[in-house]
């Protein structure tokens, strides 16, 4: 498979769908071994990848398969993926069409343009014999003086495939979509942890085990002048955040050239 060994897909599962769709597919993970669930019966009848990719899909409410594609993890059986994908009433997700759309747009038409991108992720594009080809700024090296017009109009196609194989409607309004452009913070709960237990994860000025109120933070540029006050159901806005738009644009051009070198 061609994925890049970040976690960009995770990050846009929380841009997309929020904390609570990632962080529950692992305590609904945790749930099941507690009480016994085997392998198998987690599995249902398909591949442990595909009923990952179908649990994450259960977490977010919607059908996360072209999104988890594009990041490199094909589907084992699309056909009955698809097939648990609807029984569980999981369709065409616009949010994942929506983004797949905006990452189509970031795909380097030719060697200026890529080196453009390069300078911006590695300043000064330093070679350094001890990166890894296959990944990050060994990657970008690699293709330096070769990547063209080519490999842009071949990446571009890939994003095309993939959002051709999904999507009956690609050209559905983004209207009001989120496409994962601003950084997600994260909340003092959580849907899946039961009350009583400890739910602040670092939010300070809350209580444990209390049904509302989250920590809201409003701090400066220079981030030395912090304010912390007590607000009901108001998300903190300094807390933890997915990495930023540049962090998850990075592995994007490599998914998609690798993608294009794999299919010959």
């Amino acid at each position: 498979r061609y994925q890049h060994r970040g976690y960009a897909k995770y990050a846009d599962i929380v841009r997309l769908f929020g904390w609570g769709a990632w962080t529950g597919y692992y305590s609904q993970r945790n749930k099941d071994h507690n009480n016994g669930v085997t392998e198998d019966k987690w599995r249902d009848g398909i591949h442990g990848v595909d009923a990952r990719t179908l649990q994450f899909s259960v977490q977010a409410g919607c059908n996360l398969t072209p999104l988890i594609h594009f990041w490199g993890i094909k589907p084992v059986n699309a056909m009955t993926l698809a097939a648990k994908m609807k029984a569980k009433g999981l369709g065409e997700c616009l949010p994942v069409l929506c983004l797949l759309k905006r990452y189509r747009t970031l795909v380097p038409a030719d060697n200026p343009a890529f080196n453009t991108f390069f300078e911006k992720i590695h300043t000064g594009r330093p070679i350094v014999a001890s990166d890894d080809t296959r990944y990050g700024r060994g990657w970008y090296n690699v293709w330096r003086d070769t990547y063209g017009a080519a490999e842009g109009t071949a990446g571009v196609a890939q994003v095309d495939s993939v959002i051709k194989t999904y999507f009956t409607n690609k050209d559905a309004s983004c209207a009001g979509q989120i496409t994962a452009t601003s950084d997600v913070a994260r909340p003092c709960k959580y849907s899946w942890l039961t009350e009583g237990s400890p739910t602040t994860f670092g939010c300070k000025g809350t209580t444990p085990g209390t049904t509302n109120g989250t920590n809201t933070t409003t701090t400066t540029s220079t981030t030395t002048n912090t304010t912390t006050t007590n607000t009901p159901t108001v998300p903190s806005t300094t807390a933890p955040t997915v990495p930023t738009t540049t962090a998850l644009i990075v592995p994007v051009v490599g998914v998609l050239l690798h993608s294009m070198i794999d299919a010959g």
